[in-house]
């Protein structure tokens, strides 16, 4: 009853921060929007058994999304005085040669994806064992696939994106994204498991309000049906929901049911019982671990395991998904929520107004951001992938040296010049 509450007030600061902003899927929005559909969840997931948030944490979830939104607002409104006279150009403005950047990485998909699939059956000749098995060893920290395989399938979570802004800008068609797009994404969700999946299909919804200004009604129900499966297909690659059990169907689909909420809904729960002290949990994130990840390069610094203990969020179910807080809270106390928040709130509220000015980049970040702005209901998402953001820019500083389209930027310019009455340049 509580977390319905509160998710009726975080529903409240998100339709005045969209009334400030002028826009529903401004970040200051997408935060209060976001844990209020978790909340809600939590709340209705109490009738599949989940323990209810009643305690303080409430307090901070809620201070935590006013600082977001009022961070975010006031962030964007300095922005947009500061650059109501600047003119939207530079190196990623520029337009793709998108049809070259098919062909090349057909050709690297001939080459290194059948490579990862002969890597995933030598673990079982079962697809779904063979999903099971990677998932596990990477839990236990070992490495699945070799360091250029397991570095091609991230380049994929990257590069996804900017096709589908070259299909929304019409530099490339609807075939070309699903050649490209669904080897790719079928592997990673095999070898790599769901999460950056599924973080990848909330930050394409984003690039398709970024790039379109709305969402149509067939893109939500591709994605939709993408989500679906991509939950459904982790479901039973981690054996979490077996295909060949003798329940009824009834039973199968309350077994689904009580998965997806608990994929969805634990992490609020979890950090609940921990901030009330009904679980003890040893506090291995933090907002700087990226940072000591890239460290242990040089052997300056040793990460902290990622894969946090188990704990009960139902009194027969159990996870190890705490929420962004959990990341933020433990180490450094209220004081450093609202720190964290506030970088994290500036940073997105940034890269979404430069996004929105056309800068393909941006773009790029934008989505990771605001989809990890979703995802904080699972994890703090931006801090723990700063050394992924340096491989990004230097992803996309290549991909735009390869592939700028220098044919059409002529002709534009020509274009412009016998507008302007002027002969055009040779």
């Amino acid at each position: 009853m509580y977390s319905f509450a509160v998710g009726m007030i975080f529903l409240l600061i998100g339709i005045l921060a969209s009334l400030f902003s002028k826009d529903k899927w401004h970040p200051s929005a997408v935060f209060p929007f976001t844990w209020a559909f978790g909340l809600w969840g939590v709340s209705a997931s109490e009738l599949l058994g989940f323990y209810p948030i009643e305690s303080e944490s409430l307090l901070l979830f809620i201070a935590g999304g006013i600082v977001f939104s009022v961070v975010s607002i006031a962030t964007s409104e300095i922005l947009r005085r500061s650059n109501s006279t600047s003119v939207a150009s530079g190196y990623f403005y520029r337009p793709i040669n998108a049809r070259k950047m098919v062909f090349f990485f057909c050709v690297l998909h001939v080459a290194i994806l059948p490579s990862i699939y002969f890597d995933l059956t030598s673990l079982s000749p079962d697809l779904v064992q063979a999903a099971y098995i990677a998932r596990q060893r990477s839990v236990e920290g070992d490495d699945v696939l070799g360091w250029a395989a397991s570095n091609y399938l991230q380049v994929g979570t990257m590069l996804i994106p900017l096709f589908v802004v070259c299909y929304l800008k019409k530099w490339c068609s609807a075939s070309s994204l699903l050649i490209i797009s669904a080897p790719w994404s079928l592997l990673i969700l095999l070898a790599s498991g769901r999460s950056g999946l599924l973080q990848l299909l909330i930050g394409v919804l984003f690039i398709w309000v970024i790039v379109r200004g709305k969402l149509s009604a067939k893109l939500v129900i591709w994605v939709g049906g993408c989500f679906l499966l991509v939950l459904i297909g982790g479901a039973i690659a981690t054996a979490k929901v077996a295909l060949d059990s003798d329940e009824s169907a009834g039973d199968f689909v309350y077994a689904f049911l009580e998965h997806f909420a608990g994929y969805a809904f634990q992490g609020p729960v979890l950090f609940a019982r921990y901030f009330d002290g009904d679980i003890s949990l040893e506090p291995l994130w933090s907002p700087f671990s990226s940072i000591c990840h890239m460290l242990s390069f040089v052997g300056l610094c040793m990460p902290d395991p990622q894969h946090l203990a188990f704990n009960r969020y139902a009194p027969d179910l159990e996870g190890n998904v705490y929420s962004m807080y959990f990341s933020l809270y433990p180490k450094f106390g209220v004081l450093g929520v609202i720190a964290f928040l506030s970088m994290y709130s500036v940073i997105s509220t940034y890269t979404y107004f430069k996004a929105k000015a056309g800068n393909v980049y941006y773009m790029m970040l934008a989505s990771f951001f605001m989809s990890s702005i979703v995802l904080s209901l699972f994890s703090d998402q931006i801090s723990s992938s700063w050394w992924s953001l340096i491989k990004l820019t230097a992803l996309m500083a290549l991909v735009f040296f390869l592939f700028t389209d220098r044919k059409k930027i002529r002709r534009d310019r020509a274009m412009i010049n016998q507008s302007a009455g002027q002969t055009p340049a040779t």
